[in-house]
């Protein structure tokens, strides 16, 4: 008799392969934003006592990049070519679907740290403990958590053609948080932008290297964040079973 898989397991396994069979995206995405700030240090440009936060905040934009464009995008081409639908007739749990795509954004934003550590070791960019880099690495990581859910709840929510713009619309949103401090936009704006996911994860990052002091409420935030975009994903994951695109 043939020993029972963990669907789980083997989902989280093949979407990582699946991934892993586009290295341009697996590697370029999460590392877009470091790739970015390197960018301007060869441009020779002068960043100041900003350098440090700037790496961050760009190291954060590409763990949202993660979320929203490789697996929310993904998710809706996956969609628009009627996977989906083959995914919905077989015995696999739908959870196991959404965890493997999280566990994928996971990984994905993990490379983002060896994107930092790249800086650090080529222009020496920055001088954190090492403790902090343990810390950074888990505020990627678990910071990648909301924006795949995002991603994944706006990959259903219009038609899949619709939906791959709504997931770039969304996603230009959610990035202006990372040059928000950088702008001069009225008070009540920055107030609003304060509460958005993209702000509360950039503030865990810059926390965990010493440079803000997030409050126990953003953690809260974020996680509720999480769960409200998968219980979202799910539900319209239901509602889009047996419907057809042409």
């Amino acid at each position: 008799m043939a020993r029972k898989r963990n669907p789980y397991l083997l989902e989280a396994k093949y979407d990582l392969l699946r991934q892993l069979r586009i290295p341009g995206q697996f590697i370029g995405i999460p590392l877009g934003g470091v790739g970015a700030y390197a960018l301007l240090l060869l441009l020779g440009r002068d960043l100041g006592g900003l350098g440090e936060e700037i790496l961050v905040r760009f190291a954060a934009l590409g763990v949202m990049n993660v979320g929203l464009l490789a697996i929310g995008i993904g998710a809706a081409s996956e969609r628009a070519y009627g996977w989906i639908r083959l995914r919905q007739v077989v015995p696999m749990p739908p959870l196991a679907y959404f965890l493997g795509k999280v566990s994928t954004g996971a990984v994905m934003a993990a490379l983002t740290v060896l994107g930092v550590l790249l800086v650090e070791l080529v222009f020496g960019a920055v001088s954190w403990p090492y403790h902090a880099w343990v810390l950074l690495t888990l505020a990627l990581v678990l910071g990648s958590l909301p924006f795949t859910a995002l991603g994944l709840a706006a990959a259903y929510l219009v038609r899949p053609n619709s939906a791959q713009v709504l997931v770039a619309y969304i996603g230009v949103f959610v990035f202006s948080s990372v040059f928000l401090p950088f702008l001069r936009l009225p008070e009540w704006i920055q107030t609003i932008f304060s509460y958005l996911p993209s702000t509360l994860f950039i503030d865990l990052a810059l926390g965990a290297v010493g440079l803000a002091s997030p409050s126990p409420a953003s953690f809260l935030l974020l996680a509720g964040y999480t769960v409200a975009f998968l219980l979202l994903a799910a539900w319209l994951f239901g509602r889009d079973e047996g419907t057809t695109f042409g």
